[in-house]
């Protein structure tokens, strides 16, 4: 129940327009600043907006997501409902960020494309599992900060919130960047 709102929600059909003519603009822009090597270029460029767009973002809307329910009083109520724990983590984790989700599958899809002449396929494969399985590892880091506010009933402003995302980008980016270090240098992935 709880990721079907979200998917209702979120993939209104202007934002599911929107979402791959804004990413078709940045890697055509991308494309004519890239060097003589363009598919590797394209990739960087992929791989630079996945982050920019799971990163940050995702996070801000798992954030959001629970801020939401807790200043509209339906938090008490959702918990009380017949919704499991699981099912509840599951929809908010990634029901909340769905579009975030919508815009990754796009730039990982120009990512593969991009270095299938030039990677060996199962340093793809390593590649876009560690970009896919960093974003959702950070995401969870975002919504169990945010939770843990919610419980302690500290106040969740602003500043709480873009400290929660902060760390949680920080965490993100160390691990993804450490990963995939070896597999931009040629030596392997990290």
């Amino acid at each position: 129940h709880e990721f079907q709102r979200y998917t209702w929600l979120e993939l209104t059909p202007y934002r599911l327009i929107a979402m791959p003519v804004v990413l078709i603009g940045v890697f055509l822009i991308a494309l004519l600043f890239a060097g003589g090597d363009r598919g590797p270029d394209l990739a960087n460029a992929a791989a630079i907006v996945f982050a920019a767009i799971a990163f940050p973002w995702g996070n801000r809307m798992i954030a959001d997501s629970l801020t939401q329910e807790i200043a509209g009083n339906t938090w008490d109520r959702q918990r009380m409902s017949a919704l499991g724990a699981w099912e509840m983590t599951w929809g908010k984790l990634f029901g909340s960020t769905i579009y975030v989700w919508y815009g990754g599958v796009i730039c990982l899809a120009v990512f593969v494309v991009s270095l299938v002449d030039a990677w060996p396929g199962h340093e793809i494969f390593i590649a876009v599992s560690m970009m896919v399985l960093t974003a959702v590892f950070c995401h969870a880091v975002c919504f169990m900060f945010t939770l843990l506010a919610v419980r302690r009933q500290r106040e969740y402003g602003p500043i709480r919130a873009g400290l929660y995302q902060f760390i949680a980008v920080i965490i993100g980016l160390v691990l993804l960047t450490g990963g995939l270090s070896g597999l931009f240098d040629g030596s392997g992935p990290g």
